[in-house]
Formats: structure tokens, C-alpha cells, sequence
């Protein structure tokens, strides 16, 4: 016998949720929460996480007035500073 498409496992799973059940948009929030209020606008900003656009490096860079490269090393200090507070 073959149960239904829309039935699970026993495993519960909320589309838009990770593993630990948060929304994922809102877990994203909480980390940029911690940042400093320009490298927070600046990542919302190159991710897309206020109009759901991404942009480029580039693009980013000429919305705040500062290099792609600049915008790459905000970027990856955004990112170290989040997983450190994350552990």
C-alpha cells in the first residue's frame, strides 16, 4: 500500500523554516542585529534581504560610494563576525 504524496515520515517540515524551526529571514535579521548599523545596510543591501534582489559587488559599491573591493572585505568581516557570534 502507498501512503499519499502529502503525508511525511513523521518528520515535520514548515517551508521557510531551517532545521531549528526559525524563519530563516528572521534568523538572518538577529545576526545583522549584531553588526555595526553600515556593514549591516551594506550586506541587507548586496544579499537582496529588504527588496529580495541580490546585487553584485559592484552595484553595491556604487549605492554606498565605495569599492566592489571594499564591499567584498565588509562582506567577509560580516560573515566572520556572524559565525562567531553564532557559536
Amino acid at each position: 500500500m502507498t501512503r499519499p504524496p502529502d503525508t511525511d515520515n513523521g518528520t515535520a517540515h514548515t517551508e521557510g523554516r531551517d532545521a531549528s524551526g526559525e524563519d530563516p529571514a528572521a534568523e538572518a535579521k538577529r545576526h545583522l542585529a549584531g553588526l555595526p548599523k553600515h556593514m549591516a545596510e551594506i550586506v541587507e543591501y548586496l544579499f537582496g534581504l529588504k527588496d529580495g534582489n541580490q546585487h553584485s559587488l559592484q552595484e553595491t559599491g556604487d549605492q554606498f560610494g565605495i569599492s566592489r573591493q571594499r564591499v567584498f572585505q565588509i562582506r567577509k568581516a560580516a560573515i566572520r563576525r556572524m559565525r562567531s557570534a553564532a557559536k
